[in-house]
């Protein structure tokens, strides 16, 4: 009798971890459904804008940074003379570079907002799958300029034909301070990873974000948890951790939008413990009642 008792406490126990590490990843689908859209925003206005004022463009831009805080940059990048057809008047004038192009980048990359030229976008995924598939893209986490950043683009289509894209960026610090402040049990803690694996926060080892991924954290019995957030697909595996040595169970839940995923990390011990408490407080409570 004793042993269904605790399996079924410890499916409690479970069943809070993996509702836990879900909530706090569709709060992160929801922020990036928002981003993509504002994306969108951009690359539809663009579509449909026929005056091809850059200075009025430009606006439009910035007041979209100002009215979302939590994006680092708003842009839209055009092929040669896809915008106005006036590259060559526009070489090397502020928010240009030698080319002419329109290629605007209102960011906060050093804290004020500020526009300048974009950088790398004929070798760059934000500007080079959006252009080479022709519909929406979330790029994988990558460094500009030093920021470790994800850009949501959306290409700009006009007569069925690739023009530019609208798009905006995120700093991923914004999720390492929100991943790391979240605890369970006693030491639990958590953090993201993205499609590939690649760690985007962590509470204590700064140094890993963008640089390790999960294949550092536990090798082979990780495979299973690599193959599935690659395929969107929740779970959870027992490892050691690689900091403490403890026994621990991952859970890892998908962020649809941008295939991230959200990993609670929970000792076992810690875990099962928690379930004795909650027996004890159980029978206490039915005591009073009596």
């Amino acid at each position: 009798m004793e042993s269904t008792v605790t399996t079924q406490e410890e499916k409690l126990a479970y069943q809070q971890s993996v509702e836990m590490a879900s909530n706090y990843a569709n709060q992160f689908d929801a922020d990036m459904k928002a981003n993509l859209a504002i994306a969108r925003t951009i690359s539809t206005t663009m579509e449909s804008y026929e005056t091809a004022d850059r200075d009025e463009a430009l606006l439009i831009l910035e007041n979209l940074l100002r009215d979302n805080p939590h994006l680092l940059g708003t842009y839209v990048a055009f092929e040669p003379d896809a915008f106005d057809g006036k590259d060559a008047e526009y070489t090397n004038s502020p928010a240009h570079d030698g080319t002419g192009r329109f290629v605007p980048y209102w960011n906060k990359m050093n804290g004020t907002a500020s526009v300048a030229p974009l950088l790398h976008y004929d070798s760059s995924d934000y500007y080079q799958l959006p252009k080479a598939t022709e519909k929406d893209v979330l790029t994988e986490p990558y460094f500009y300029e030093g920021v470790f950043m994800v850009s949501y683009v959306s290409p700009i289509m006009k007569e069925g034909e690739f023009a530019g894209i609208g798009g905006v960026d995120v700093s991923l610090e914004y999720v390492d301070e929100v991943v790391s402040k979240v605890r369970t049990f006693d030491t639990g803690y958590a953090f993201m990873v993205s499609n590939s694996g690649v760690i985007l926060s962590h509470p204590t080892h700064k140094d890993w974000i963008g640089k390790k991924d999960l294949y550092d954290f536990g090798g082979e019995e990780l495979e299973k948890a690599s193959r599935d957030i690659k395929n969107g697909i929740g779970g959870h595996l027992e490892t050691a951790d690689p900091t403490t040595g403890k026994t621990v169970i991952l859970f890892y839940e998908p962020v649809e939008t941008g295939d991230f995923a959200f990993v609670l990390v929970v000792p076992k011990e810690e875990m099962l413990a928690g379930v004795a408490d909650l027996r004890e407080r159980l029978l206490e409570h039915h005591h009073h009642h009596h």
